[in-house]
C-alpha cells in the first residue's frame, strides 16, 4: 500500500467522517447547556455539572478505546470496525438526548445525564479510531496537512448543520410555541447526516489501514492495567507534552466562549433564531475561506507558525470586542469572523501536528501507537472542555443569569466578558507552550530518516533529537 500520497477522492471520503465528530461536538458545546436551562428547565449549575460529568467520562473511556484500538488483532483492521459499530448507535442516542421528556425536575436531570454519558461513550468509540486512522493513511508531512484540509473543509458544512441548520428547524417550531419539538426535530436532522457521512467514510477508507504485523496475530487480550503505563510513556516525549499543554489550555478558553456564544447572540446582540442561523452561515463561509489560507501557510511556511498567527489574530480582536461591545447583528458577525479564523487554525492543523508524534514515538520507543497518541490528545481536549463547561455553569450563576428571558444589564455585560476577555487571556497563555514546540519539516524528515536507518540496523544517537524527544 502506498503510504504517502492519497487520491483526492480518498481524502474527501475520509474527511466526510468528520460529521460524526463535528456535529456531535458542536451541538453539544454550543447548545446543550442552553437546551437544558432554557428548554428542559434544568438549573444552570446542574446543567454545567451534567455536561461536565459526561465530558469527563468521555475523556476516560476515550483513552481505554485508544489503547484497545492500538492493540486490536481484528483481521479487518484496528480502526474501521470500531467506527462502523459505533456510528449508528451514536445517531440514535444523539436524537434521544434532545427528546422532550417530562419526568419531573430531578428525573429529567438524571435522564439527560444518562443520555449525555451514552453520547460521549459512542462518540469516543467512533471519533478516536477515525482520527487515528488519519495518521495511518499517510506518513507524509505535507500530505497530512492536506488530509486535515479536507477534514476542515467538510467540517464547515457539518458545523453549519449543527449550528445554523438546527436553529432554522427550532425557529420553525418556535413560532408555533413548540420549542421542545423543534429541538427534537433538529436532532433527527443532525443524526441522519452524521450517520450517512460516517458510513461513507467507512467505505471510502477501506484498505488504507496499516497492515497488522504477522507476529501480532493471536496476541493476548489487552491487559487494562497497562493503560496508564502506556500513556505515561507517551508523555515522556517532550514535543508531545508541549502539544498537550497547548491543547488543554486552548480548549479551556475556546470552550468557555463556544458554550456561551448562544447567550451572547441572544442577550447582547438580541438576535432571533433565524438571525442566529444567518450568523452561523456567515461563520461557516468565513471558515471555508480561512481553511485554505491556514493550510497554504502551513505547507509553505510551517504548521506551528500557521496555527499561532491566526489564533493570536483572534486574541487581539477578542479584546477589541470586549471594549467595543457586541450589540447587533453586524458586530456579532464580525466577532464570528475572528472566531472562524481561530477555529480553522486549531482544528485544521492541530491533529496534523499530533500525527507527526507517531514517528517520534516510533523512533524513541520502536512502536506506532496512533490510537493512543490521538486518544491522549482528545483526552486533554476533553479535560479542557470539561473544566470550561463547569466554569460555564458557575459563571452563569456568578453573573446572576436566570434563564427566564429578561436579564439585568450587569448580567448581559458579564456574558460579554466571558465571551471575549476571559477566553482571550486563557488562549494567549496556551500559545506559550506551542511556541516551545520544535518539530518542523526539516526535523520531521530527519526523524523519518533515523527510523529507516534504525530499521536497517544502524546505530542511532537519540541525543541528536533531545530537543523534540
Amino acid at each position: 500500500m502506498e503510504q504517502n500520497k492519497i487520491s483526492t477522492a480518498k481524502k474527501i471520503g475520509y474527511g466526510l467522517g468528520t460529521a460524526g465528530d463535528s456535529i456531535t461536538y458542536t451541538v453539544f458545546f454550543t447548545y446543550f447547556i442552553f437546551f437544558l436551562t432554557d428548554v428542559a428547565g434544568v438549573a444552570p449549575a446542574w446543567a454545567g455539572m451534567i455536561s461536565t460529568i459526561a465530558i469527563v467520562w468521555n475523556a476516560v473511556i476515550g483513552m481505554v478505546i485508544g489503547h484497545i484500538s492500538d492493540n486490536s488483532t481484528n483481521p479487518k483492521g484496528r480502526r474501521r470496525p470500531m467506527m462502523f459499530k459505533a456510528i449508528i448507535p451514536l445517531g440514535i442516542v444523539f436524537v434521544l438526548m434532545f427528546a422532550p421528556v417530562n419526568f419531573g425536575e430531578a428525573a429529567n436531570a438524571v435522564y439527560y445525564l444518562i443520555m449525555a454519558v451514552l453520547l460521549w461513550t459512542l462518540y469516543a468509540a467512533y471519533v478516536n479510531p477515525w482520527t487515528a486512522l488519519g495518521a495511518e493513511i499517510t506518513q507524509d508531512y505535507d500530505e497530512r496537512n492536506l488530509l486535515r484540509f479536507w477534514v476542515g473543509i467538510l467540517a464547515m458544512p457539518a458545523n453549519w448543520i449543527a449550528q445554523s441548520g438546527i436553529m432554522v428547524v427550532v425557529g420553525i417550531f418556535a413560532v408555533k410555541g413548540q420549542d421542545d419539538i423543534g429541538w427534537f426535530a433538529g436532532a433527527i436532522m443532525c443524526a441522519a447526516v452524521l450517520v450517512i457521512c460516517g458510513l461513507i467514510c467507512y467505505k471510502a477508507t477501506e484498505g488504507r489501514e496499516i497492515a497488522l504485523p504477522e507476529h501480532r496475530e493471536g496476541e493476548e487480550k489487552v491487559k487494562m492495567i497497562s493503560i496508564f503505563k502506556e500513556y505515561f510513556s507517551l508523555l515522556k516525549i517532550k514535543s508531545y507534552r508541549r502539544l498537550c499543554c497547548f491543547s488543554i489550555i486552548f480548549m479551556i478558553g475556546y470552550t468557555i466562549m463556544m458554550n456561551l456564544i448562544v447567550y451572547l447572540l441572544t442577550y447582547n446582540a438580541c438576535l432571533s433564531e433565524n438571525q442566529q442561523a444567518v450568523f452561523w452561515t456567515v461563520n461557516m463561509f468565513v471558515s471555508l475561506v480561512s481553511i485554505p489560507i491556514v493550510t497554504f501557510v502551513a505547507n509553505h511556511v510551517d504548521k506551528k507558525f500557521s496555527t499561532m498567527i491566526f489564533i493570536f489574530f483572534y486574541v487581539v480582536f477578542a479584546v477589541v470586542f470586549f471594549f467595543l461591545g457586541i450589540d447587533n447583528f453586524v458586530e456579532a458577525t464580525l466577532f464570528g469572523f475572528v472566531v472562524g479564523f481561530a477555529t480553522s487554525s486549531y482544528y485544521g492543523i492541530f491533529f496534523s501536528l499530533v500525527y507527526d508524534i507517531s514517528e517520534l514515538d516510533e523512533l524513541a520507543n520502536g512502536r506506532r501507537r496512533e490510537g493512543e497518541i490521538v486518544s491522549m490528545s482528545l483526552f486533554v481536549q476533553t479535560i479542557g472542555s470539561a473544566l470550561a463547561t463547569t466554569c460555564t455553569g458557575l459563571c452563569l450563576t456568578a453573573i446572576g443569569y436566570t434563564g427566564v428571558g429578561e436579564e439585568s444589564a450587569a448580567t448581559v455585560h458579564g456574558i460579554l466578558t466571558i465571551n471575549t476577555l476571559v477566553p482571550a487571556a486563557i488562549i494567549l497563555i496556551s500559545l506559550i507552550f506551542l511556541l516551545a514546540y520544535r518539530v518542523n519539516r526539516a526535523r520531521f524528515d530527519e526523524v523519518k530518516q533515523a527510523i529507516e536507518d534504525k530499521k536497517a540496523g544502524k546505530e542511532i544517537d537519540l541525543s541528536e533529537f533531545k530537543d523534540i524527544i
